[in-house]
Formats: C-alpha cells, sequence, structure tokens
C-alpha cells in the first residue's frame, strides 16, 4: 500500500471546501485522492482565510506533513470508497 502523489493541488468546495491532491496506490491499481480541510488547514496550517491562495499557499507550506498524514491514514484503513476512488479526508486531528 505504497501512495504516491503526483500533480497541483487544487480547491473545490463540494462535497465541503477542501484542498484535493490525487494519489496513486500501484500496488492496489487505483487512485486516491488526499482532501484537506479548510479547517485543518486554517488550524493547523496557517492558511488565514478559505480564498484559494490563501488554502493552496498554506498546503504547499505543509504538504510533506500533508502526504505522511494522509499515507497514515490510507494505510491504516481509514477511506472513503467511491465508485473509481478511494478518498482520504484529513481533519484538524489528523494534523
Amino acid at each position: 500500500m505504497a501512495l504516491v502523489f503526483h500533480g497541483t493541488p487544487f480547491v473545490r468546495d463540494r462535497p465541503r471546501l477542501a484542498v484535493w491532491l490525487q494519489g496513486r496506490d500501484e500496488a492496489a491499481d487505483c487512485y486516491v485522492d488526499c482532501r484537506v480541510t479548510h479547517k485543518a488547514l486554517n488550524d493547523c496550517c496557517g492558511a488565514k482565510g478559505i480564498a484559494d491562495d490563501k488554502l493552496l499557499g498554506a498546503f504547499e507550506a505543509h504538504r510533506e506533513r500533508i502526504e505522511m498524514a494522509a499515507k497514515r491514514k490510507y494505510a491504516a484503513g481509514h477511506v472513503e470508497h467511491l465508485s473509481d476512488r478511494e478518498v482520504v479526508w484529513l481533519e484538524v486531528a489528523d494534523l
């Protein structure tokens, strides 16, 4: 269950405001999204607002920490199963 992240993060407001980053588990042959809530980015990463640039700036500044937290949750099986991918939500408690 080696999770590898690639690509550029982006902001979505549905189903809730979060920064998304796509990852891949090659062994399981599936895509995995890491979705970090705006609350986690504000409370734990100093985003100071909900504007896209604030959220993305905080994400990039703490990217390594966020990716490690997502990998831990994924390895522990804490995922949401959608039709074509797995989703790891990161909340305040995860960071």
